[in-house]
């Protein structure tokens, strides 16, 4: 059968290698997403069989397979997930860089699937010889036919440690087979492949992928008669994941290049630290006749300060530029996690789990959690240290999406603004089909407060366990996080919503946010959900002073025995009155005290000389 197609969209291309979108079935089917064609001498070679290119599909989970078609411009989705086909040329005219940019955006996390199949091919030779690539990181296709056109031409497909190569979980050559695309095949010997139809399959498993996140896979594919290759490079340094400030690290790398009489050099990019470096040239070596194969050690410093200092390293020959290592290396400290609370051994439908405990960080961390092996997750709001060890309380929803009923294990940990794990606590629980209270708050609230205001808070709770006793608490802005709540109503369940009322008069606090907290408990420990009530509290500008209750003299009997006369001396002193303005901030006032002395005498006084001015109060502070 002869294929005839016509191409009426725009071919892109650069010098030896161009590319299009595959816009036609294959064998009655929609598969194909492009195809890469070798142009030389005016001819242009496909470099797969019979133009049929690369056939792309992905997976979310365990659902259904999705082609990544070249008539929808090399995109597809499922599950809200997003795949973007995307070729470019990062080294030169004879290398393609084929990436799928895949990004997430649902509001749960997901595992992302992802592999390619070709027929492959080289300057029309569907069955030109086949060898591995730098022992397992791709496969080079060689025109092995004299009497062919350009022989000796190879096509190279770098899928491990290459320039912008993800590398990949499964890689599989063989012999071409038409019902089977060998997704997620993953090839151990090494053995090449002489005189065969050829195929190729490229494939990454089982990938998490978060909400907002985008991951990007790719391989580089290079065609030419005289096609040189990249050099490649390996950091061997067992890095610490922490280290002190001031810290020295050595660095150890080995270069690898497998063409002859090249000059490689070896470089750094190092640019925040003590030692500073910014692109900066190494060492450089000439590859003999065997190549290259060199190891070579530097040493950088870091800095002073907890921070993530960027280290790069990689390779040149002169033409092509080698996969690229890159490490934050940490003047950190691992957060350190207590936590104080009794974490339940049982949790109902609808629970939610209550963390209480102590955390020290050298900056600030999160929490984060885990159920069995499922997807891990952290509260979103940060809890400051700064190396202070401070008290918390935490909640978050079990993943009842994920949870049958039964026994499982929750993991929960600290993790800080570099990733770095604190010590993981394990807690095995039984998820029992009962049922977690539940409250919500009807109170549209949305005012600023002062002091001494009162605000009011309505809602409403309930525990579909008819029969349960529940317990309404709520915990104050001026409570410690990990502090007992304050009980203030209980009720038998009768499965329907009660409704309830609280008032709350404004104490001192300082200005900003504040939070009422309430949470219904049932008698086997079972907690609802936070339900939150936010109010703002703001200062009087001009704060005026709360009056105090002026003192009541005590009366003092001035009536002398008789023959006898009173003489009196009145002293004056400033007593200091402790008190608060109207926005409960403390306040001292020092108010005047007049103490009188009585004298009972047998001589009769002068008369008492009233004085022209008050007397003058004494310097305060």
């Amino acid at each position: 059968m002869i294929n005839l197609f016509l191409f009426t969209q725009q071919v892109k291309s650069a010098g030896t290698l161009s590319w299009h979108y595959v816009q036609y079935p294959t064998w009655n089917q929609w598969r194909s997403d492009f195809d890469i064609r070798y142009v030389s001498g005016g001819h242009s070679y496909s470099t797969s069989y019979d133009n049929y290119g690369w056939w792309p599909a992905f997976k979310v989970d365990n659902g259904n397979l999705v082609y990544i078609l070249g008539r929808n411009k090399g995109e597809a989705s499922s599950n809200n997930v997003y795949v973007k086909t995307n070729l470019s040329y990062p080294l030169d005219n004879n290398y393609i860089l084929v990436q799928w940019i895949v990004t997430n955006h649902d509001t749960e996390p997901h595992y992302v699937s992802l592999a390619s199949h070709t027929d492959v091919q080289i300057i029309d030779n569907d069955r030109a010889r086949v060898d591995w690539y730098g022992g397992n990181r791709g496969l080079t296709m060689t025109q092995d036919k004299k009497f062919f056109e350009l022989y000796n031409t190879k096509l190279t497909l770098l899928v491990r440690d290459g320039y912008g190569v993800t590398n990949v979980d499964d890689f599989w050559f063989g012999e071409w087979w038409p019902s089977h695309q060998h997704y997620w095949d993953n090839r151990t010997d090494r053995k090449s492949l002489v005189g065969r139809d050829s195929a190729f399959s490229i494939g990454w498993h089982k990938r998490a992928i978060y909400p907002h996140q985008t991951l990007t896979f790719g391989v580089l594919l290079g065609v030419g008669d005289n096609l040189k290759s990249p050099p490649i490079i390996n950091v061997t340094t067992n890095f610490q994941q922490n280290y002190n400030p001031n810290s020295k690290v050595n660095v150890t790398v080995i270069v690898q290049d497998y063409d002859a009489g090249e000059t490689i050099t070896l470089y750094c990019n190092f640019p925040n630290g003590i030692t500073k470096y910014h692109n900066k040239s190494l060492t450089s070596w000439k590859a003999g006749s065997h190549g290259l194969n060199e190891s070579y050690s530097f040493e950088v410093t870091l800095g002073t300060t907890v921070s993530s200092y960027p280290l790069t390293v990689w390779a040149n020959d002169g033409l092509y530029k080698s996969n690229v290592f890159t490490k934050q290396l940490l003047v950190n400290q691992a957060p350190k996690l207590t936590i104080t609370n009794t974490i339940a051994s049982t949790y109902y439908t609808g629970g939610t789990v209550d963390v209480q405990g102590k955390l020290w960080d050298d900056t600030y961390a999160v929490i984060s959690y885990q159920f069995d092996n499922d997807f891990a997750f952290s509260v979103n709001s940060q809890i400051d240290c700064y190396n202070v060890e401070v008290p918390f309380r935490k909640t978050f929803p079990l993943r009842q999406k994920v949870l049958s009923y039964g026994s499982h294990v929750l993991h929960i940990w600290a993790t800080d603004e570099f990733r770095v794990k604190s010590t993981q606590y394990d807690f095995p629980f039984t998820y029992v089909q009962l049922h977690a209270p539940e409250i919500m708050l009807t109170t549209d609230f949305n005012d600023s407060v002062h002091y001494n205001n009162k605000i009011f808070v309505s809602g409403q709770f309930r525990d579909l366990d008819v029969g349960d006793t529940l317990t309404l608490s709520v915990k104050y802005p001026t409570d410690d996080p990990t502090a007992p709540f304050n009980p203030f109503y209980t009720v038998t369940s009768q499965g329907e919503w009660v409704k309830f009322d609280f008032e709350y008069t404004i104490p001192h606090l300082d200005a900003g946010n504040h939070s009422l907290i309430f949470v219904v408990v049932d008698q086997r420990g079972s907690n609802s959900r936070d339900a939150i009530f936010t109010f703002t509290n703001v200062k009087y500008p001009n704060p005026s002073p709360v009056p105090s209750p002026s003192p009541i003299p005590t009366p003092i009997d001035t009536k002398p025995p008789s023959g006898h006369y009173i003489d009196s001396n009145e002293t004056t002193t400033y007593v200091p009155t402790y008190t608060s303005d109207s926005n409960g901030d403390p306040t001292i006032t020092y108010v005047p005290s007049n103490t009188s002395f009585y004298f009972i005498t047998q001589s009769k006084p002068p008369p008492k000389r009233t004085p022209d001015l008050p007397p003058t109060p004494p310097h305060l502070h």
